[in-house]
């Protein structure tokens, strides 16, 4: 599928499940440009920035034998706000 962001921002994905799994993201919307982000093992990807009105691939996959599996992604935004203030003595 496709995600969109609505803000460009740093994000980092999240992948949830409970058996073999990897999470590909392309840095544009051709599948032929994914890459492997994160795996079951490494569950988090690196903060990556996106830009708002953006297609990118994203492409999960995962399996499990026996009983079900356990399949889920997060996309965490990070927003940093500074503020400076000037003091006098």
């Amino acid at each position: 599928g496709f995600v969109r962001p609505v803000k460009s921002a740093t994000y980092t994905f999240i992948l949830d499940t409970n058996g073999a799994a990897a999470l590909f993201l392309s840095p544009n919307e051709n599948p032929a440009n994914k890459s492997l982000i994160a795996t079951a093992n490494q569950t988090q990807s690196r903060p990556m920035a996106l830009e708002n009105q953006t297609n990118y691939y994203l492409f999960c996959v995962g399996s499990r034998s026996g009983g079900y599996l356990r399949l889920g992604v997060q996309a965490k935004m990070h927003e940093t706000t500074l503020t400076a203030g000037i003091s006098s003595a």
